[in-house]
């Protein structure tokens, strides 16, 4: 005899009743036939809210109220049948002093031996799902990375046992970014992630001041790491292998965001950018010049002198490492924050904000001595020359007009023997 006793079916049915009761997950109610609710499961106090004595119309948000009224209807009261289910799940929101909160709905009619109706109905909150689903949905029309990722830290509130969360992400140039509770400063990503900038599957736990405990996973993508999501809150520390099965679709969905961002970027990298030299081309050279500010530009307009002999003389293959050569020593010639483009063929054209009038012909001349140079490639000498054309104006006045006089100043340049620079008069 192994001393095990069957329960009887009434004691069954009362331990799955109890249990399913219990569940803060599940809200179940009674309503009589004015839709008001005469009895609710201790459950109910998990979302805040006392729901005994209420009517429907109070406690379901009024876009939800119609599907309610249909697929419950009043109207399936009738006869002498002892019960009428409704085979279906329908989601509505309850509204809370705080929040709306999502469930999804079934219930039946009951009748008592007395005759009267009752509707029993199961509610089960849906909050996590819901929310992620809401994320996915955001993320799938947002194309910044920050945006998307501040929808999950958003998501993550919903979350039974979460009181706060950030992502530390990197972008495919390594530029650090933190978003979340903690702040956007840099200095958050020493909290997430380790010295050596790799966490393992299960990611690992830190200290976080005024909190109980906090863990850390990685956000990974095609086998990389993309980033990383920390969670954090007060009480007993969750088992990790639980939290990483509760986390794990705000893990995908940032996994998701991430990988989405930086497919943008490179996309718009590539929109914008000459495949040959690595610099602006020439739509994004001109978006360069909204009218926001009223800062002193100049604009500087480029053209090698004889590169059409380098092409039919040494070949195509020397031009374009002659273009690239260029496209380098222009970088080093100007300052840091200047935009330089290829606008195409041998012509290029750099943009300088911020900058005195009078200096302007002096990093002109910087660009045509460095551009005056031979380039030696692959042990043969390359005579170089290069013409410049500069207009001085301001970003309210810059645009077309002002690399048209950059234009028109080079072929004044052109004109005058090559291998110098002329600046645009005001009036040109």
């Amino acid at each position: 005899m192994s001393g095990r006793r069957d329960l009887e079916e009434s004691e069954l049915r009362k331990l799955a009743v109890g249990s399913l009761l219990a569940d803060s997950s599940v809200i179940t109610v009674v309503l009589d036939t004015d839709m008001i609710v005469r009895w609710a499961s201790p459950s109910a106090s998990s979302v805040g809210v006392a729901p005994v004595g209420r009517s429907v119309v109070e406690l379901v948000h009024s876009d939800d109220l119609d599907r309610v009224a249909t697929t419950f209807s009043v109207s399936a009261v009738k006869g002498d049948r002892s019960s009428l289910m409704t085979n279906v799940v329908i989601p509505l929101r309850v509204v809370t002093p705080s929040r709306l909160v999502p469930f999804e709905a079934t219930g039946r009619w009951v009748r008592t031996q007395e005759g009267g109706w009752y509707f029993v109905v199961a509610l089960v909150d849906v909050t996590t799902r819901f929310a992620t689903t809401e994320a996915l949905r955001a993320i799938a029309g947002e194309s910044d990375d920050q945006s998307a990722v501040q929808i999950l830290i958003d998501a993550c509130r919903t979350f039974n046992g979460i009181d706060g969360a950030q992502v530390t992400w990197w972008s495919s140039e390594g530029e650090r970014f933190s978003v979340g509770d903690l702040g956007s400063s840099p200095e958050i990503a020493d909290h997430l992630v380790p010295v050596d900038g790799e966490l393992g599957a299960q990611g690992s736990s830190f200290s976080l001041v005024d909190y109980d405990w906090a863990h850390v996973f990685p956000i990974t993508g095609a086998g990389e790491m993309l980033g990383a999501f920390g969670f954090w809150g007060w009480g007993p520390p969750p088992e990790i292998r639980f939290l990483s099965v509760v986390v794990a679709p705000l893990l995908d969905l940032a996994a998701l965001a991430l990988t989405r961002a930086r497919a943008q970027a490179s996309l718009s990298e590539r929109a914008n950018t000459d495949p040959l030299t690595g610099l602006a081309n020439r739509r994004h050279f001109m978006d360069q010049f909204p009218v926001q500010h009223n800062e002193s530009v100049a604009v500087m307009y480029i053209d090698l002198d004889n590169f059409k002999d380098v092409n039919d003389f040494w070949g195509h293959s020397t031009g374009d490492r002659v273009l690239q050569l260029v496209a380098e020593r222009i970088r080093h010639a100007v300052s840091k924050g200047d935009v330089v483009a290829r606008l195409g063929g041998d012509e290029f054209a750099v943009l300088c904000r911020w900058i005195r009038p009078d200096a302007a012909p002096v990093i002109a001349d910087r660009v045509v001595e460095a551009l005056n140079r031979s380039y030696d490639i692959e042990g043969v000498r390359v005579p170089g020359g290069a013409s410049v054309g500069v207009a001085v104006g301001t970003r309210r006045s810059a645009g077309p007009d002002l690399v048209d006089r950059a234009d028109r100043a080079l072929m004044l340049a052109k004109a005058e023997g090559k291998a110098r620079l002329v600046l645009a008069n005001d009036g040109e």
